[in-house]
């Protein structure tokens, strides 16, 4: 396995050397130079998994020791390292060889990755950056350094040199080139033939391939025209096994010895000097002369610091002495030297200086021995990128500070607002606070007023049925009957709006069938009043729920539809069961609604205009539907598609999974005689049916006339019987009349009805009622009443079922 990276910091004599990781040289080598250790990790473990040997290092100095010891096909270079800038480092290595590189970088300006490419990086990868994505790059710049380019290959007659891969090729036929020679454009370490002297006849530059007089450590030196042997065919790691092999005899020898090499040197794109191991110019191409702005004539044969001094007038130039170190370490070492950016102005035609800032390399030329004989100075003019960078560092600087004037203003702003806002919300809240202390004082209010004026009502209801034992069936009789039945329903309502504004409405829940309290309802309507066509599922529907509630749910909705439809309207009541949810529809042909108006209809004394006819009541029966519905964690809707289309009210109450007390838990009691009373003959034969099979003796009348009939002449333990009869004889009538007579008057009288407000409890408990239970009638709530009767037998209570 390879070795895992070198812990941060590490000094360089403690780095382990690399050990390649096979002999297959088809893997390229990655030099990965990086000092965040997580990333170092990742990223070597995942491309050595995609086919790369990789050799992590955490710094410049381990960077440089791996390159010097291993040959490597292409470097990731991280530009923020710790020990050194990036780019420094990226001269360096560009300076000795030519390895491709990509550069990784957390700089946000563009312009600092424009300097690294300037350098010579072959590409960038931006952090946080994708691991595939680094590795499809690096195989992109591998394909296109192994690939020749076009202009970089210089061709005479069958003679092609490529400049990139340093290979020369006659007639397609690799040539292996001898050690000695200079290589223009490639390795600084080149050994040259003797017999060139260092210092050239003043006033004259020497070119390559000339004669220079004098001696130098007599000898004499000639600048060659040949290049040195470059690596082989098979990339990179071929360049450790190159043969160095002199080039044979014979007529391609006439042809490389035909290359123009001072042409090739004049025309070469970067700037570069030639000076001699002493610091003399030797010559300088086209494009260093551009640059420095001068006579290459001119300078040829003068001391390099001669021709460029430091600028008198800046006080802290140092560029002579920047390079005149850079050199001297070139000539004690005989390796290149890199040299960080850096100030170094040049003097202009009219002897003023001009400030450049330069990315210098120097590289030696070796004679036979290994001694130092020439050196390459190479510059990059950096100048317009420094400049720039000042420039936006400038500007940034002024957009900082208009950028602090700017949040000082917005935070003075923001103070403001914020205390504007402070005053606004304490001012809300006062208003809250008086909106609710008027509605607390408008709730008590209406619950004061209910109770207050169920006194009066009860006296005159009172006085009413004492006033029909004298003038029974008088028309007025009928007329105080029905508006004082009104006046109690209002208050009634009036009430349970307040309950449920206050969050006091109760219920007693316990699991029921729904279908039995859609019956229930409907038995209890009016006689005068059409039939709603119902439709009930053949199944249970069990919820968990208080039936009084329930059947006052089911009242005001079947009320709300009668108030706003002509006599003739067509009402209609389903129930189903959907989701989990048993859904109650009760849908009219009416007048409808605004469909905006949906959700308003709801609110506590809310009335609308339909356009036919003035609504009657206070706009508080809808209210109370939804406060019941949401009592059973059920939700209600209204939905209208507009005036003329009708309206549909739509309940959804969870199901329960309760299950309904068995039989054998009711209290065990004696067969009883009983007299059921209900003219929905279907409902009245259900009771019967359930009373008979626990052994109860059950006569049914469903009229009036058939009751007090049967009731003249026959003793009963128990009357069950319906308030709503439709006849002009209702419940409470025969409940008084039973009571005159002594065959009953301590017989049980039970009232079983759909109407269960507070006045109908009150005015059955007056007409002579031992308990008022609603419908459907429960058996449990039956038995416990008998067993505090005691079977049927007992003395007349004082006080009425209390309701559930």
């Amino acid at each position: 396995m390879d070795a895992a990276p070198p812990p941060h910091g590490q000094p360089i004599d403690e780095v382990q050397p690399y050990e390649p990781l096979n002999t297959d040289l088809t893997r390229p080598v990655i030099v990965f130079v990086e000092d965040e250790a997580d990333l170092v990790t990742m990223a070597t473990t995942y491309l050595r998994r995609d086919g790369f040997q990789v050799v992590p290092a955490m710094d410049a100095r381990t960077a440089v020791a791996t390159l010097r010891e291993h040959p490597a096909d292409l470097m990731v270079l991280d530009l923020g390292l710790p020990d050194g800038n990036g780019l420094n480092l990226l001269r360096e290595v560009r300076a000795g060889r030519h390895l491709p590189v990509i550069i990784l970088t957390g700089w946000s300006s563009e312009r600092d990755r424009v300097v690294g490419l300037e350098l010579g990086a072959d590409d960038y990868v931006v952090k946080p950056f994708s691991l595939p994505e680094l590795a499809a790059r690096i195989r992109a710049v591998l394909r296109r350094s192994r690939a020749p380019k076009a202009d970089a290959v210089i061709r005479h007659g069958a003679l092609a040199v490529d400049t990139d891969s340093h290979e020369v090729t006659a007639n397609g036929q690799l040539i292996e080139l001898p050690p000695a020679g200079v290589q223009a454009a490639g390795p600084p370490r080149h050994r040259a033939t003797p017999g060139v002297h260092p210092r050239p006849t003043p006033g004259r530059g020497v070119g390559l391939g000339e004669r220079a007089p004098g001696p130098v450590g007599g000898r004499r030196t000639h600048l060659p025209a040949a290049p040195q042997a470059h690596r082989c065919r098979g990339g990179p790691a071929a360049h450790r096994h190159r043969a160095r092999r002199r080039l044979p005899a014979g007529p391609m020898t006439g042809v490389y010895a035909g290359l123009d090499y001072r042409r090739l040197f004049q025309h070469l794109p970067s700037p570069y000097l030639l000076m001699t191991a002493d610091f003399t110019i030797v010559t300088v191409n086209n494009a260093y002369a551009r640059a420095t702005m001068i006579d290459p004539d001119a300078v040829a044969g003068r001391p390099m610091f001669e021709v460029f001094p430091d600028n008198p007038d800046d006080p802290n130039a140092d560029g002579v002495g920047n390079l005149r170190r850079s050199l001297q370490t070139v000539v004690d070492t005989g390796r290149p030297d890199t040299m960080a950016l850096q100030r170094y102005d040049i003097r202009a035609p009219d002897g003023g200086f001009v400030v450049r800032y330069w990315s210098p390399v120097n590289s030696p030329i070796l004679d036979d021995a290994g001694r130092v004989m020439l050196i390459v100075h190479r510059v990059q003019d950096v100048t317009e990128l420094i400049n720039l960078r000042e420039q936006d560092r400038e500007r940034t600087a002024a957009q900082l500070q208009q950028m602090e004037a700017d949040l000082y203003t917005r935070a003075r702003e923001v103070q403001e607002a914020n205390q504007q806002l402070r005053e606004a919300n304490a001012a809300l809240a006062a208003a809250t606070e008086e909106l609710r202390a008027q509605q607390r004082a408008k709730d008590h209010f209406i619950a004061t007023l209910s109770h207050e004026l169920r006194n009066p009502l009860a006296s005159a209801s009172a006085a009413l049925d004492v006033l029909g034992l004298d003038i029974a069936g008088h028309q007025a009789h009928q007329v105080l009957q029905r508006q004082l039945t009104a006046l109690s329903r209002l208050t009634d309502d009036l009430l349970d709006a307040a309950r449920v504004t206050t969050g006091n409405l109760h219920a007693t829940r316990y699991p029921l069938d729904l279908r039995a309290l859609v019956h229930a309802a409907m038995d209890d309507l009016p006689t005068h009043l059409a039939r709603p066509a119902v439709t009930l599922p053949d199944e249970p529907v069990m919820i968990d729920g208080d039936p009084v509630r329930l059947g006052q749910m089911l009242t005001n909705l079947l009320d709300n539809a009668r108030k706003h439809s002509e006599d003739n309207a067509v009402v209609t009541v389903e129930l189903a069961v959907h989701n989990g949810r048993a859904v109650l529809r009760v849908r009219d042909t009416g007048p409808g609604f605004d469909p905006v108006l949906a959700d308003t209809l709801f609110d506590p004394f809310t009335r609308v205009d339909t356009g036919t006819r003035t609504p009657s009541g206070l706009g508080l029966g809808l209210a109370i539907v939804r406060g019941i519905v949401e009592l059973h964690q059920g939700e209600v809707r209204a939905h209208s598609a507009g005036p003329g289309t009708g309206a549909t009210f739509t309940v959804r109450i969870p199901l329960t999974t309760k299950a309904v007390p068995p039989t054998a838990d009711r209290p065990v009691h004696q067969a009883l005689r009983m007299l059921l009373v209900d003219d929905n003959t279907d409902l009245a034969e259900m009771y019967a049916i359930m009373l008979r099979r626990r052994g109860d003796t059950v006569t049914v009348a469903t009229t009036a006339h058939d009751a007090l009939a049967i009731a003249e002449s026959t003793p009963f333990d128990v009357i069950l019987c319906d308030l709503a009869l439709g006849e002009d004889i209702d419940g409470y009538e025969i409940a008084r009349r039973l009571r005159q007579d002594t065959l009953h008057r301590h017989t049980l009288l039970v009232a079983v009805s759909g109407f269960n407000q507070d006045t109908d409890l009150r005015r059955s408990h007056a007409a002579g009622f031992d308990a008022h239970f609603a419908k459907p009638l429960d058996l449990a709530d039956f038995d416990a009443l008998l067993a505090r009767d005691g079977g049927g037998t007992r003395a007349l209570p004082t006080e009425p079922q209390p309701r559930r």
